[in-house]
């Protein structure tokens, strides 16, 4: 028995509920014309699943896929007065991880390669913006691309 966390809402008469599961997390929708509220969490609930999210069994699939750990369904829930119109998507952990943390993995990455050339740059006379050697030309500005010269400190350095 393990223990996975819900979220449920619903919006425009459709219930939505992500749930995590041991293969990743499954985003249910039902067209069912339920009025709009707001989220409802239901954490560390137990139940015995490997792979499947607990409302598995009330599915009426009509068609199902499966690709690299993604999975996902559409159908008809059967229910007491009506059968209502289903879409199942399932996302492995690993997917989710790896779009998350290419994103702000290479804004970092970029950011400190960036950080080190200006720093590199500034200790050996060259200008911060566009890396021009500055050493014995006029001080204040870049005379390649105008930015202003800073110098080591941070400072702007001023023209006399």
């Amino acid at each position: 028995s393990e223990a996975s966390d819900t979220v449920s809402f619903a919006v425009g008469g459709t219930d939505w509920e992500i749930t995590t599961t041991l293969a990743g997390v499954n985003v249910l929708s039902v067209s069912d014309g339920a009025p709009a509220h707001g989220p409802v969490v239901r954490a560390g609930m137990k139940q015995n699943f490997l792979a499947e999210a607990w409302y598995r069994s009330m599915l009426t699939p009509s068609h199902e896929w499966n690709r690299m750990g993604f999975a996902g369904s559409a159908g008809k829930i059967a229910a007491e007065e009506s059968a209502r119109p289903f879409h199942r998507l399932q996302i492995p952990w690993a997917a989710l991880l790896l779009a998350l943390g290419l994103w702000p993995g290479w804004m970092g990455l970029t950011w400190m390669g960036r950080t080190l050339r200006t720093r590199h740059w500034r200790g050996n006379g060259r200008c911060a913006h566009c890396g021009y050697d500055q050493r014995g030309s006029t001080p204040g500005r870049c005379s390649e691309c105008g930015g202003f010269l800073m110098c080591r400190c941070g400072a702007t350095v001023v023209s006399a």
